[in-house]
Formats: structure tokens, C-alpha cells, sequence
């Protein structure tokens, strides 16, 4: 026997999972039904503490901070490709590239992979001021 940690009751957990009906959902304070929580197998209920609302709408926010936070670094990352004299420019050869439709030139005029422009772009930074790198653990 062991007691909930909700009520306090004896909950005999090898008969049965102690099982709120209805139970109360730590994000909203909404009193449901039970089936409206995930199950969740190292709950003392055997049931999520949020409701199946509240961790669809959590997923929601996560996603869309997600995708605001890949958009910033995205826009951060071709400002330095544009502070150093790169850029983009429609693809030459569709055919080869199925998943993008731009190609980066670097400042000589010869296509580039994004990965290897950034890490030329982190060596000559690092050689033009190398203390500021002493902290990071850069492969160049």
C-alpha cells in the first residue's frame, strides 16, 4: 500500500493505478476526465499531470519559438555570409540540387557549400583576432 500524492488516500498500486476521476490538470486547474490525459508510465496515476489541451498548445509555442529562433539564426548567419562578400544566386544546375534552389557564391565568384563558407569565415575571423576565440573549440 502506498499513498497518493495528490489526496493522500492508500492506494494499493499492485490492484490497480490510483486514478482520479476527474483529475485536475496542473497547467489549466480544469477538473476532466481522466481519459483526457496521456497516459505516462512513471506517473503515480499512470496519466500525464497536463491535459491532452495543454501539452498540445505547449508543443504549439515550442514549435513556433522553433522555427522564430532557426529564422534569426538563419538571417544572423547570412548577414555575415553578406558581410564578407558573399552571395546568393538561383541555382545553375537545378538538376543537381534537390533541395535548395539558390546557390552561394563566395567573393571570387566560385559556388560554395554554406558549411565550408561559414568555416572560412570562422578561420579568418579567428586569424584576425585570435583572443576572441581563446574560449572555443573551433577545428579549423
Amino acid at each position: 500500500m502506498t499513498r497518493c500524492g495528490e489526496c493522500g488516500q492508500s492506494v494499493d498500486q499492485a490492484a490497480h493505478r490510483d486514478t482520479h476521476d476527474p483529475k485536475q490538470c496542473l497547467d489549466c486547474k480544469r477538473n476532466l476526465p481522466i481519459a483526457q490525459f496521456a497516459l505516462h508510465p512513471s506517473a503515480g496515476d499512470g496519466r500525464r499531470r497536463s491535459c491532452d489541451r495543454c501539452v498540445q498548445n505547449d508543443r504549439e509555442k515550442q514549435a513556433v519559438g522553433r522555427a522564430e529562433l532557426r529564422e534569426s539564426e538563419r538571417k544572423s548567419r547570412n548577414a555575415r555570409f553578406r558581410d564578407r562578400g558573399y552571395r546568393w544566386v538561383p541555382c545553375q544546375t537545378p538538376e543537381l540540387h534537390t533541395r535548395h534552389r539558390l546557390d552561394l557564391l563566395d567573393p571570387g565568384g566560385q559556388i560554395v557549400d554554406p558549411q565550408t563558407a561559414e568555416d572560412r569565415i570562422n578561420q579568418l575571423e579567428h586569424d584576425e583576432n585570435p583572443e576572441q576565440w581563446d574560449n572555443y573549440d573551433y577545428p579549423f
